[in-house]
């Protein structure tokens, strides 16, 4: 069976470029930072989410002035910030509804390989609360169906269940 990427970084250069592009759909996404496989994506999306949490529009230039503020610049050249903000169509932008369900479908494979390699692990090293392990393996892949599907709690939400 051949494998699949876990990853679809045109989608995720996609998404940045849409929202330094298209005004008002921040607020829309639900997406995070871990949800990006790569590192420099990572850094431009809290950017931009830290500069739309301050109440800034996050184009090139705010974006590559908070990474130069964070101490990134050397990191994420500005040059690739702005091929994202240039180089990508609009019409590629307008499709960011797409890219998100993408970005949180590849994210959620990852995190599936991730526990899959944490069960393995546990299972190699000893059966002791066994009960427990599967607790928590369920209920962690209950979080990523979840969050797979659109249908994940916000932190509120989730102290709310829990109080």
């Amino acid at each position: 069976m051949p494998k699949i990427a876990q990853y679809d970084l045109e989608s995720e250069q996609c998404l940045l470029a849409a929202l330094m592009l298209e005004r008002g759909i921040y607020k829309q996404i639900d997406v995070s930072i871990d949800d990006f496989y790569d590192e420099n994506h990572r850094k431009i999306y809290q950017c931009i989410c830290e500069l739309f949490e301050d109440g800034v529009e996050a184009d090139y230039v705010t974006v590559c002035a908070k990474i130069k503020s964070r101490g990134w610049d050397g990191q994420v050249p500005p040059v690739f910030v702005c091929g994202l903000a240039s180089e990508i169509p609009t019409a590629f932008t307008r499709n960011w509804k797409n890219y998100v369900a993408m970005i949180k479908k590849k994210s959620a494979a990852r995190k599936l390989s991730q526990l899959a390699l944490h069960l393995q692990k546990v299972s190699q090293n000893g059966l002791n609360d066994l009960s427990g392990k599967i607790g928590q393996a369920m209920g962690q892949l209950i979080e990523i169906m979840e969050k797979a599907e659109g249908k994940s709690k916000s932190v509120k939400e989730k102290v709310r269940d829990w109080v």
